[in-house]
């Protein structure tokens, strides 16, 4: 279904709108339905299980919808500064307003939302290139190449952000490996983001392994933070 919204041109966010709307309504019409056909949930433990399922499905709409996004409104993010560090890239560091940022491993990625009427307000997960040896910043690696990422460097300091995380555990942090053994790196353009995090973490901590890294890019104009 979603190949239609490229078919009739439908920008992302009016799509994800009509997505979730058609899912809901998804949900009722078929409890509806099976709630009045004859058969097996007439009564009886059947019907008593598809009304758990009903509620619980209802519960956790709640949750996502209302009472998660309330409580992340609690600890809004700012936007510090926004910079273009590659021809088509941009790094967007955030500071938190109160003060603290959420832990979080190396590689690991967030949702974020901007409280800005240059972008959509709808949701997005990008990887957190930061490290959380340096507290004081979130940083995001982000490059222009779809409708909401295209306009990333319409950010302006003092935008608020609300952020979701942190999910994954592509993160080095997160296994155990034999002492001594060698750590291999394969990226592919924006892909190099939880590297850049995990080699800012390693640097931080001296980190006492060997680690190669290999990043293909289409030309060089591609390649960001290569100093670095």
């Amino acid at each position: 279904l979603s190949l239609w919204r490229v078919f009739l041109r439908l920008p992302f966010e009016r799509w994800w709108l009509l997505h979730r709307a058609g899912v809901c309504a998804g949900v009722v019409l078929l409890a509806v339905h099976v709630l009045n056909v004859e058969g097996d949930f007439e009564e009886g433990m059947p019907r008593t299980a598809l009304l758990a399922a009903l509620a619980a499905y209802g519960l956790l709409f709640a949750w996502v919808k209302a009472v998660k996004p309330w409580l992340l409104q609690r600890t809004p993010y700012t936007v510090a500064a926004v910079s273009r560090i590659g021809h088509n890239v941009h790094a967007v560091e955030l500071a938190p307003a109160g003060g603290l940022i959420f832990p979080y491993l190396p590689g690991q990625f967030s949702f974020v939302s901007f409280r800005s009427g240059s972008l959509p307000p709808e949701e997005h997960h990008f990887t957190l290139s930061s490290t959380p040896t340096r507290p004081g910043r979130i940083i995001f690696t982000i490059q222009c190449s779809g409708d909401f990422t295209s306009r990333i460097g319409r950010l302006r300091p003092g935008v608020t952000a609300i952020l979701d995380g942190p999910y994954g555990l592509f993160s080095h942090c997160a296994f155990t490996a034999p002492p001594g053994s060698e750590i291999i790196m394969i990226a592919g353009g924006i892909g190099i983001t939880p590297m850049l995090s995990m080699l800012r973490y390693m640097a931080d901590v001296e980190y006492r392994r060997t680690v190669k890294l290999i990043w293909s890019n289409t030309s060089g104009l591609d390649v960001f933070c290569g100093q670095e």
